[in-house]
């Protein structure tokens, strides 16, 4: 799915493709990946900048120069500057931003508008519900990825048949060429097959 809303930039994979876990699979464009890099640049400015004030009201409290209440407002001041970091990084990473990515970040300072949209899993695309320049929202679904080994099929059958039916007895589906076995008997019924 769509970590972001965005425009598709790239699409870098074909249905029926195999992909591989952390394989880049599509680019994506998004003002809100752009906000929220520009968030969490602007909590690491606040949070080096609480620092900076809690060292300065750390070493008056020291000295008797300033009031322990003044000191103590600095260490939450700094505490909640931290965890507003976290809060932005935790954001990034949701949307798909490698740790790497976010560390640059925080290096260079320098905004990118791109998502690189990687396969959370082994697997065969099976279906591609978005093109190249399409417009999408957050948590659109992008593509489908199925474990094609080993393939689970369910199999309706008529109730007459279901004594017959035992957990671990082979099934053929010949028109397919698949083999297998009965790993679960449902009981639900149809009432109208």
């Amino acid at each position: 799915a769509s970590p972001a809303a965005g425009m598709m930039d790239m699409i870098l994979i074909a249905q029926d493709e195999q992909v591989k876990a952390g394989q880049k699979i599509a680019r994506m464009r998004s003002p809100q990946v752009i906000e929220a890099q520009h968030q969490l640049i602007a909590a690491l400015t606040d949070e080096r900048l609480a620092a900076d004030k809690l060292r300065r009201t750390q070493s008056l409290y020291e000295v008797k120069a300033m009031a322990e209440v003044q000191f103590v407002m600095a260490q939450g001041e700094y505490a909640h500057a931290q965890a507003r970091v976290e809060e932005r990084t935790q954001l990034l990473s949701l949307m798909g931003i490698s740790q790497a990515e976010i560390e640059n970040l925080r290096k260079t300072r320098r905004i990118s508008n791109v998502i690189d949209i990687m396969a959370p899993v082994d697997g065969t695309i099976i279906a591609r519900n978005v093109t190249q320049g399409a417009r999408v929202d957050a948590a659109t679904p992008l593509f489908t990825i199925a474990t094609l080994s080993p393939l689970w099929v369910n199999i309706q059958v008529p109730v007459a048949l279901i004594s017959t039916l035992r957990e671990g007895s082979p099934v053929t589906l010949p028109a397919q060429g698949a083999k297998g076995r009965i790993i679960r008997i449902g009981r639900t019924v149809d009432p109208t097959t």
